[in-house]
């Protein structure tokens, strides 16, 4: 079964837009097997890219193989593994910023949230 709607929704099959509720219905029993959602506050690029890239012949498969099993685009799923590979970027320079400001803290002497505003009443 596929999600209804919500009203005033714009709602996209296959790329075409409908307004209302009742024509996208019609259409979506006509064998579309798309029914989509557009929602454009969503993370979604303002504008893609196109890059010419070489990968390795094996890493080419197992991106391929991959993108194949989840049903997404060759794209998509290079698009994820970048996604995340950014991520996980992020969150190591935020732990090592973390504890660099905790050492600081603990040469101050500041372990508890109490010690911490003593030192900034001083």
């Amino acid at each position: 079964m596929l999600p209804r709607p919500a009203a005033g929704a714009k709602v996209f099959i296959q790329g075409r837009r409908f307004e209302d509720k009742a024509r996208a219905s019609a259409e979506r029993f006509r064998g579309c097997v798309r029914y989509d959602f557009f929602i454009p506050w969503q993370n979604m690029p303002k504008r893609a890219i196109k890059k010419t890239i070489s990968l390795p012949e094996d890493l080419f498969r197992e991106l391929q193989r991959q993108a194949e099993a989840e049903q997404k685009t060759l794209s998509g799923v290079i698009q994820e593994e970048l996604q995340a590979a950014r991520r996980a970027r992020l969150k190591q320079e935020f732990q090592e910023i973390q504890s660099y400001w905790s050492r600081k803290a603990e040469e101050r002497g500041i372990l508890s949230q109490r010690d911490l505003e003593r030192y900034l009443r001083k």
